[in-house]
């Protein structure tokens, strides 16, 4: 089942965690690896993912997972985890879809609400929302069966129009775009 995410949040890869809990374990990190599984144990997430609200304004979980082995950036993508603020904006094993909340009628739906993550292979559509701040009476829209990929190749010109062109983490990309 895809995550539903609002303001800024980490999408960890469970297989990635799992893998630094058990690294953590083998050299004797008991801190690290209790850290890792206050993670994993989040209720925030589906079979291949997990979601991680990150409301502190600084690089604080993006940081402390590098550090307990995880690995943001290899250089073209995100490989154990994906932040659409900061770090590497690719992340080509996650697709992903604005998902609106369900008021009523069709003709009254609001406006987006979240933005829900999907492993790609992943064909659930229910998303799972974060149970906090009154969000627990929420009903968000399934997930859509053809997703984006978190990838800014696969981006149109309306797109690209958007992003600053100051942005550097995406620049490689942008020139792909003729821009």
């Amino acid at each position: 089942m895809p995550v539903g995410c609002w303001l800024d949040h980490l999408i960890i890869r469970k297989s990635a965690l799992r893998l630094a809990i058990e690294a953590a374990r083998s050299k004797g990190a008991a801190e690290i690896a209790h850290f890792l599984q206050a993670i994993l144990d989040r209720p925030h997430q589906d079979e291949h993912l997990v979601a991680l609200q990150d409301m502190g304004g600084d690089d604080f979980f993006r940081v402390s997972l590098m550090q307990a082995g995880l690995v943001s950036d290899d250089g073209d993508d995100c490989v154990d985890f994906y932040s659409p603020y900061t770090g590497c904006p690719r992340a080509t094993w996650l697709e992903e879809a604005q998902i609106r909340n369900i008021p009523g009628p069709l003709s009254e739906k609001t406006l987006p609400r979240w933005t829900a993550y999907r492993l790609i292979g992943d064909s659930s559509v229910e998303v799972i929302l974060e149970a906090n701040g009154g969000q627990e009476t929420f009903q968000p829209d399934s997930f859509p069966a053809a997703a984006v990929p978190v990838d800014p190749s696969l981006w149109s010109n309306d797109t690209w129009a958007l992003v600053p062109e100051t942005d550097t983490r995406l620049s490689k990309w942008r020139l792909q775009q003729g821009n």
